[in-house]
């Protein structure tokens, strides 16, 4: 998030929820820690205006990330894809490709479910051999770091109808932040505490879905 974009905050409310999120304005977004230090620390300061959200002490604030525009193109590409191919989200809702792999489908995180399903997708014996019972261990150390671009690297195959990854990949979960203000003070605002991450693994430089935006 920079400042004065839009972030969207959803909380236990009726009136707001993720498949009904409240649309914030980030107030301020300002790097807390120093030169050469290891953690990336930033205060953010979103404002809830008119929403009516209400908060306590120890209350999270569920951020709805999104996948990058460079992210999401290099797995059109690999897919061989446009982006522009009509499909349906979980609700039924139509919308095209590019907004799928955007808003709604988690590719910044390999799951146990979607080398499971690609492995049967591809045929691949390598995969097949991983998600076999009782390799849990080998499992989680293949997965760790990888992203579905790293699998689609790992393992090229077509995919006939882009529908299918509705059910090849997860739901983009929202992010849970604790909160850092108190209302009786901040009484439209909520400030979070974000440690942004960033690391790297199998050649790659890596960043938090979230906390990077």
């Amino acid at each position: 998030m920079q400042s004065e974009q839009s972030a969207t905050v959803e909380t236990g409310r009726a009136a707001w929820s993720r498949n009904n999120p409240y649309t914030a304005t980030a107030l301020e977004n300002r790097l807390l820690t120093g030169p050469g230090s290891e953690k990336e620390t930033r205060h953010i300061e979103l404002d809830l205006a008119d929403s009516g959200i209400e908060y306590v002490p120890g209350d999270s604030a569920g951020i709805l990330p999104v996948n990058t525009c460079d992210a999401v193109d290099l797995v059109l590409e690999r897919l061989q894809f446009t982006g522009d191919e009509p499909v349906v989200d979980f609700y039924g809702k139509p919308l095209d490709l590019r907004q799928a792999l955007t808003s709604w489908l988690m590719i910044g995180k390999l799951s146990g479910a979607t080398l499971k399903g690609w492995a049967k997708h591809t045929g691949n014996p390598e995969l097949a051999a991983l998600t076999e019972s009782g390799n849990k261990e080998k499992l989680d150390a293949w997965l760790w770091g990888r992203e579905f671009l790293d699998l689609l690297e790992h393992c090229p195959a077509k995919l006939d109808d882009p529908q299918q990854l509705f059910k090849l990949l997860p739901r983009l979960a929202p992010r849970l932040y604790s909160i850092s203000s108190s209302q009786a003070l901040l009484h439209t605002q909520i400030d979070l505490s974000v440690r942004v991450v960033k690391y790297q693994s199998h050649g790659r430089n890596r960043e938090g879905v979230c906390s990077s935006h």
